[in-house]
């Protein structure tokens, strides 16, 4: 059970009950979950190199964060609390997040709770910037960047950040979330390097998930 404090009041919230990941290896196919085919996440990694390259090109303009449209047509939002320690050529941790979201729900209320956090990015340590893209393809993508590996505690730890994990299944059918490294940080040299990659399938209950670590 998740204690949520906001504005709005104090109330329980039940996370969805979750079976123990499965192994996958990093060629498997999963039968009847094709969100969770290997070949989607190479298709993963491209965007999240396409947003990474937007905020390269960001920092040559000398513009910092915000909201604007590319001349793909590219929907991009940039939340970066420090732009001299994003813009730092040091290692740095990548998390891409692609979920298969339900057509017939109204994506408010967790939208809200996005705004929340991102209101009060500052106050996370180690976090060096979100982006949420969409694409004129259709398709969603978010890269957030962290300084180092403990970066992601300090969002898991926050109580609205818990809210919107357990909204997550009336929200999407299935979720891929994606750990990856950048060696020199946004403006070095290297490529986004996978390191695993967590799939989670709300259709089944408890919840289906599975891990696979990159070869």
């Amino acid at each position: 059970m998740t204690t949520v404090c906001t504005a709005r009041g104090v109330y329980a919230r039940p996370r969805p009950a979750m079976q123990e990941p499965l192994h996958l290896a990093p060629d498997a196919a999963v039968p009847g979950r094709p969100f969770a085919d290997p070949a989607r996440s190479d298709d993963d990694l491209a965007a999240l190199a396409a947003i990474r390259a937007a905020l390269v090109r960001r920092h040559a303009g000398g513009r910092g964060a915000g909201r604007w449209v590319d001349a793909a047509g590219a929907e991009h939002w940039l939340v970066a609390p420090d732009w001299a320690a994003l813009a730092a050529q040091r290692p740095a941790l990548a998390v891409g997040f692609f979920g298969q979201a339900r057509g017939d729900v109204d994506h408010g209320a967790i939208v809200d709770l996005e705004h929340d956090i991102l209101a009060r990015a500052s106050s996370f340590a180690g976090l060096l910037a979100y982006c949420n893209v969409h694409f004129a393809s259709g398709q969603w993508g978010n890269l957030v960047l962290f300084a180092d590996a403990a970066g992601p505690r300090h969002v898991w730890g926050d109580t609205v950040h818990a809210d919107a994990i357990a909204r997550t299944p009336r929200h999407y059918h299935s979720l891929r979330l994606h750990r990856a490294s950048l060696a020199g940080g946004l403006l070095g040299a290297g490529g986004l390097r996978l390191e695993r990659t967590s799939y989670y399938d709300f259709a089944s209950d408890p919840v289906w998930r599975a891990v696979r670590v990159a070869a």
